[in-house]
């Protein structure tokens, strides 16, 4: 059983149960979504982790791992551009098999 409530400006999800790891994804993105969050990238493979990070200065990055076997496309929501080579990255970002990219978020 997924419970949600309202309480002051915010939501609580009450989630008694073990959910499979697709109601999971779901619930996660819905509680986001209501909290407006919106991700600077996303990937559909389980096995892509995306990582969101903010410097002391404020400037944000996004650490891309690809732990699977294959090629994996990065949707990114946001203009970025890698820190070392300057080259811009917009749309989406085919991350090799086994590969990692560091991107600055403009």
């Amino acid at each position: 059983m997924i419970t949600r409530n309202t309480y002051g400006k915010g939501d609580v999800f009450y989630v008694g149960t073990v959910p499979s790891e697709k109601a999971i994804r779901i619930l996660v993105k819905s509680a986001a979504e209501a909290a407006g969050i919106k991700p600077p990238a996303s990937s559909s493979h389980p096995l892509v982790e995306i990582t969101e990070l903010e410097s002391e200065t404020k400037e944000r990055y996004i650490y891309l791992i690809n732990f699977s076997a294959e090629n994996q496309e990065i949707s990114l929501h946001t203009a970025a551009v890698d820190p070392f080579s300057q080259t811009p990255f917009e749309g989406t970002l085919l991350l090799p098999a086994m590969d990692y990219k560091l991107l600055k978020l403009r």
